[in-house]
């Protein structure tokens, strides 16, 4: 049975040595976090200056290639002012030509009234001579029977 008590005798030394052992894995663990956010804390405090460096050289690199559009576009502006005032001009002309013809239209509708009322005028004064030339017969046949 000795064997119990020297387990037992291992067990008591073991339990004292875990009581007596001190770890500093916490407190690595601690400033490997610390470490990180200071690093975390820098980097955020260097993003701007990152992105506009970036921004910088994709400038550098792209607005290069669009200077002859640049250009372009600046011999297109006059020309594409001009045709807008052409287009304008033109715009004006055909207001202007239909109200010319809306006036045309409006004339010869008016002259078609004249005409009808002048026909209708002349009608009634070949009714009206024709009346008259009755009534002249008549009268002469009148006078010739009166004589």
């Amino acid at each position: 049975m000795s064997s119990c008590s020297e387990i037992f005798s291992q067990l008591a030394a073991l339990t004292e040595e875990i009581r007596n052992f001190e770890c500093n894995c916490c407190d690595v663990l601690q400033q490997q976090i610390n470490q990180l956010k200071q690093e975390i804390a820098a980097l955020k405090a260097r993003e701007p200056r990152i992105i506009q460096a970036s921004v910088t050289q994709a400038q550098a690199v792209i607005l290069p290639r669009f200077a002859p559009v640049y250009a372009d576009l600046a011999d297109l502006k006059p020309k594409v002012k001009l045709g807008l005032n052409l287009a304008t001009e033109a715009q004006s002309t055909a207001t202007a030509a239909n109200t010319t013809a809306k006036t045309a239209q409006s004339t010869a509708t008016a002259a078609n009234t004249t005409a009808k009322t002048a026909q209708s005028t002349a009608t009634a004064a070949s009714t009206t001579a024709k009346t008259a030339q009755s009534t002249a017969t008549a009268a002469s046949a009148t006078a010739k029977t009166a004589q």
